[in-house]
Parts: C-alpha cells; sequence; structure tokens
C-alpha cells in the first residue's frame, strides 16, 4: 500500500473496481458481526476465580461467569480469554470454550461507574500522585466520579462566564433621544 501510493480503502477498491465497473465478486458480509469486534478487541488470559476476573484492579463477576466456574471447577489452573473495549472497561467478555460464546461480564462492584482504559489510567496517577499508598477499584470508582464533577462543574461554570460576558456586552436601550409630547392629544 505505501509503494502504491493509495490509502488502504483506495486500494481496496481498486480491486473490485474499474472506474464504476466491478470486477471482481464483493465478498460476503460478515455472519456474526458482534463476534468479529470482540474478537479484534484487547485480550488477556485469566483464570477464573472465586470472586469472578480480575483485570486492571477491577473485579467482574455475572451468572454467566459462575456457570462456567462450576463447569470447569475441577480444572481451577485452567485459563480463558478475556477481552475488553478500551472506551469502556465497564464489562469484559470471558470466551466460554463450550458454547463458543463470549460471556458478557459487568463489573463486581456496586459503586462501579462506567470508564474509557484512558480515564482509569489518568485517574490512577492523579492518585498516585496524592500519594495514595493504597488503590483499589473502589478509590479509582470514588475518584473519577470527583473528577466528572469538576468537570461538569468547570463546563457550567465556563457557560456561566459566557453567558455573563454576553449580558455585559449588551449596552442598555436608551430612551434620551426621544421627547415626549408635551400637550395631551385627546
Amino acid at each position: 500500500i505505501r509503494d502504491s501510493g493509495m490509502t488502504p480503502l483506495e486500494k481496496w477498491r481498486s480491486y473490485f473496481f474499474e472506474g464504476t465497473r466491478q470486477i471482481n465478486k464483493l465478498p460476503d458480509e460478515v455472519d456474526n458481526l458482534d463476534f468479529w469486534r470482540k474478537e479484534l478487541m484487547p485480550k488477556t488470559e485469566r483464570t477464573l476465580q472465586s470472586y469472578g476476573v480480575q483485570w486492571d484492579l477491577f473485579h467482574y463477576d455475572s451468572d454467566g461467569l459462575v456457570a462456567l466456574r462450576q463447569r470447569h471447577a475441577k480444572t481451577p489452573s485452567k485459563t480463558f480469554t478475556v477481552r475488553r473495549d478500551p472506551r469502556d472497561v465497564s464489562e469484559v467478555y470471558v470466551w466460554d470454550p463450550d458454547n463458543k460464546v463470549y460471556l458478557t461480564v459487568r463489573y463486581r462492584s456496586p459503586m462501579s461507574i462506567g470508564m474509557s482504559l484512558w480515564d482509569q489510567r489518568a485517574t490512577k496517577r492523579a492518585l498516585e500522585e496524592q500519594g495514595l499508598m493504597h488503590i483499589g477499584e473502589n478509590e479509582i470508582f470514588d475518584a473519577h466520579k470527583e473528577r466528572i464533577k469538576r468537570q461538569e462543574l468547570v463546563a457550567s461554570s465556563k457557560q456561566d462566564t459566557v453567558k455573563a460576558r454576553r449580558q455585559r456586552e449588551q449596552k442598555p436601550v436608551s430612551y434620551t433621544h426621544l421627547t415626549l409630547p408635551t400637550k395631551r392629544i385627546v
């Protein structure tokens, strides 16, 4: 692609089309798009624990995961593929090899709040800079909630500032140039 000077999309089109004429058969649509979306996410290998699965300080568990743990109780060291979308780490996807499906497994903590991987890392880094010795999922959730509140406060303050500036800039209407009639008109 680099040698051809084409973007990937242009290269793809050049294989199937010459101008507006189709020269090769287009590929079939993917049958299970959700499966392939998950299959392309970052992954790790984890064993199933009594509390569920842990990834980057967060614990995840679900009824489906409990059933999977029970089916594989005789092989506690067996690892399972776990994937997640870095844009939303509130859930992970655990591959169930028996049923050939991904189980959606949410945060275990009731205090949980959705966040991206980048928000999680920034929040953890901020807690480390504050000198917090023990950082767990609850500390990250609390700090992230505070961070969101501060961002909302800053955004509303900016909006109030814009509104106040516009009000100041509006000139008051002056009626001093108008003369009132001296006689009463009947």
